[in-house]
C-alpha cells in the first residue's frame, strides 16, 4: 500500500515548488511503487488532498 499525502501551498513564484510537489511527487511514486505491485498483482495507491491551506481555520476548523 502507498499512501500520497504530499502538499504544501505557497503563491507567487513559488508555484513551481508547489506544481513540483503536488501531482509530480505523487507521478513519480506510482511509476516507483507500481511494478511491484503489477508482480504481485496486487497493491493500493491512496491519494489524499486537502484545500485546508486555502480555507480560514478557527478552532482546528476549515470554514467554507
Amino acid at each position: 500500500m502507498v499512501v500520497n499525502n504530499a502538499g504544501i501551498n505557497c503563491s507567487g513564484t513559488a508555484i513551481d515548488v508547489v506544481l513540483d510537489v503536488v501531482p509530480l511527487a505523487v507521478l513519480r511514486i506510482c511509476k516507483v511503487i507500481f511494478p511491484q505491485m503489477a508482480t504481485r498483482r496486487s497493491g493500493i495507491i491512496v491519494d489524499l488532498g486537502s484545500v485546508a491551506g486555502e480555507m480560514y481555520v478557527f478552532l482546528g476548523t476549515c470554514l467554507l
